[in-house]
């Protein structure tokens, strides 16, 4: 059964441990799929695309560009108040974040390239 296409909430609760400022894209998403599992919008066994559920959870290439740029001045505005305790923090949890996406991007383009070859 394909997904309806209204757009999921923008940001519903996230885990009680991630404060909403602080909050990554793949939090954010994380806590959108919950929600449509939880309101019975997505049931197991339903089948979509990756670019069908990026739309429904209004996740764009810009909107992962803008988040990248949050990212960014976070930590630059805790380097210029001098907080080098929460850059370090804020920069650690970037880079961790980076190199999972970065995974997960380079294991979904070597299953593609299997299933072309």
């Amino acid at each position: 059964m394909p997904l309806p296409r209204t757009r999921a909430p923008a940001i519903v609760a996230l885990a009680a441990d991630t404060p909403a400022e602080t909050a990554t894209l793949a939090d954010q998403a994380h806590a959108q799929l919950k929600q449509l599992i939880f309101d019975f919008a997505l049931m197991p066994g339903d089948r979509c695309s990756e670019s069908e559920l990026a739309q429904r959870l209004a996740i764009t290439k810009t909107a992962r560009v803008a988040a990248t740029y949050d990212e960014h001045a976070r930590i630059l505005g805790a380097i210029t108040r001098r907080r080098a305790d929460e850059a370090q923090r804020l920069l650690r949890a970037h880079i961790a974040q980076s190199k999972t996406e970065v995974r997960h991007i380079t294991l979904d383009m070597l299953c593609r390239a299997r299933r072309q070859a």
